[in-house]
């Protein structure tokens, strides 16, 4: 089975631009880095309180399809000092941000 890069190229209105595969790795590796923000951080407190309203709604069923997986789940969000806008969830409620996408590239 071919292994994926740990990197692929995007289209982005400046051009490629190379983002990390949304993977748990990616946030260990910013932790270890000293980029992963805190939890009272107020970029993390901003995009939790966003996703735990995002999630409450996606899995009430209001929405229709499948969601039944989506109940109680223990959602957790991270946020990474990182000037590539990007973001992911991987199974398990597990959500990252980049930091440039709350507040732009720069």
């Amino acid at each position: 089975m071919p292994t994926l890069d740990a990197r692929v190229r995007l289209t982005h209105p400046l051009g490629p631009t190379p983002l990390p595969l949304p993977n748990p790795q990616t946030l260990r590796e910013a932790a270890a880095e000293g980029r992963l923000l805190p939890p009272t951080h107020p970029a993390v407190r901003r995009v939790a309180r966003l996703g735990q309203q995002i999630a409450a709604v996606a899995a009430d069923g209001a929405g229709g399809g499948a969601y039944s997986h989506m109940r109680g789940l223990a959602w957790e969000f991270a946020v990474v000092d990182n000037a590539a806008p990007n973001a992911f969830v991987v199974p398990g409620g597990k959500v990252g941000w980049w930091r440039a996408v709350l507040v732009g590239p720069g």
